[in-house]
């Protein structure tokens, strides 16, 4: 059986590397402390973000759909959040791509800021509504 050597600094070079590197150390702990305060204050206020948390439940659904329509009343031009939707919708919903307000497709999916209005543009196109979500978006299908 060997015995084990302890690896401990032989030369004096070597122990100023091994202090030097200690001091460095113990000189960054006081922000590394800090930067570890800012993340878990930015995690208490968003403990998580679902991506598109509001369009996972339309993958079963609409698997094998190559485009389907999607409705807004909003200009994504002005509204970030509506943008937003529209990026995760596509991101979550891929390889499906989504057609910006084309009502022509078999599937469209309504984001309206009043869901009363999405409900009532699928009455007049006489489509058929699939499912919703808390936020009033409607997925709808052609009869």
């Amino acid at each position: 059986m060997t015995e084990k050597k302890a690896y401990l600094p032989c030369t004096w070079a070597q122990w100023v590397y091994v202090v030097a590197l200690l001091v460095l150390t113990a000189a960054n702990l006081p922000g590394l402390k800090k930067e570890i305060a800012r993340i878990n204050g930015f995690q208490r206020e968003m403990p998580h973000q679902e991506i598109g948390q509001y369009f996972q439940p339309l993958q079963d659904t609409l698997k094998g759909v190559e485009i389907m329509g999607y409705y807004t009343d909003v200009d994504l031009k002005q509204d970030q959040e509506a943008a937003k939707d529209f990026a995760q919708a596509q991101f979550i919903l891929a390889p499906t791509v989504l057609d910006l307000n084309n009502l022509t497709h078999e599937y469209t999916f309504f984001n309206c800021k009043d869901p009363r209005r999405a409900l009532y543009i699928i009455k007049q196109l006489g489509l058929t509504p699939l499912k919703g979500n808390p936020r009033g978006m409607i997925l709808a299908r052609r009869p």
